[in-house]
């Protein structure tokens, strides 16, 4: 009896040191694939140091008091907008369905950061949300239309009776 809780045991010990074998030769692939690439990031991060400073340079000769410390890092494929996901858009079709004429995106821009309590002469945060709003209103065809031609004008599309979708009987 002894020794087949001996075995019991020993066969779930043996059972674990394999499992921690593939756990750490997949960690130490992944480190080697990380070390392959270090002096590549090494080279990088190098050319980035010389890119700023000489961003750094320029901006204080162009702009008078211009701090470098006040700039924010941006993180690539992060959302840079201050706003919640989502929250543009639907703000900016409010302020489209408030209106009676059609409005360029330039406009609906402005009206929409004013509505979200931003600053409206802010031109990077203008531009984002400009870009942002032309490509939520290209997306949403079955809502609203594009009446002009450049500058886009959106305007909400109208229902017509004929798209009305039937009641069930």
């Amino acid at each position: 009896m002894a020794i087949s809780n001996y075995q019991i045991g020993l066969q779930r010990q043996y059972a674990r040191w394999l499992g921690e074998r593939i756990q750490l030769k997949k960690q130490i692939k992944k480190i080697e694939e990380a070390i392959e690439c270090l002096e590549e990031k090494k080279q990088r991060l190098a050319k980035l140091d010389e890119l700023t400073q000489a961003t750094e340079t320029i901006m204080i000769e162009l702009v008078s008091g211009w701090d470098p410390n006040t700039v924010d890092p941006q993180m690539t494929n992060k959302q840079v907008l201050p706003y919640e996901h989502g929250l543009l858009t639907a703000t900016a079709f409010d302020v489209i369905r408030d209106l009676e004429e059609p409005i360029s995106t330039l406009e609906l821009s402005k009206l929409t950061i004013a509505r979200l309590g931003g600053d409206p002469t802010d031109g990077d945060l203008l531009d984002r949300v400009r870009n942002n709003l032309d490509q939520s209103l290209r997306k949403a065809k079955d809502h609203i239309e594009n009446v002009g031609g450049r500058p886009s004008r959106w305007k909400v599309k109208s229902i017509d009776e004929t798209e009305m979708p039937k009641p069930p009987v």
